[in-house]
């Protein structure tokens, strides 16, 4: 499965917070997180992605492309998207056994591909 997110991904610091009562989800990352979510739900909903079933094996791949020349952490991003997709794509994080990020810079717009294999 593979698909293209139009939107410049959120980094960890930015999408979680942290106070004196735990660790929540910024009101900035709900917003994020919601449009990302949308996105998933009209591309199942056309049956252009079909969520994987419970205890299969993954592979997951983010390209992440940037429109600027600025440098980044691409371990800052993966976490949030990856929790984006949890009960959409796939029931748990926990089922993707192997990751491959990689950035560009430079982009015409912010985006990021992604895709899931099975893993053999």
């Amino acid at each position: 499965m593979k698909f293209e997110i139009d939107v410049r991904p959120m980094t960890e610091n930015t999408f979680i917070r942290h106070s004196h009562r735990g660790t929540y989800i910024s009101n900035k990352g709900r917003e994020w997180r919601e449009h990302i979510q949308w996105h998933i739900k009209n591309l199942i909903n056309k049956g252009s992605l079909i969520p994987f079933k419970e205890g299969t094996r993954l592979e997951g791949k983010y390209a992440f492309h940037f429109k600027g020349k600025r440098k980044r952490d691409t371990a800052n991003y993966e976490k949030p998207l990856t929790d984006c997709f949890e009960g959409f794509l796939f029931e748990n994080d926990e089922c993707i056994e192997k990751w491959t990020l990689e950035r560009f810079y430079n982009a015409e717009y912010d985006h990021v591909i992604v895709e899931f294999n099975e893993r053999k």
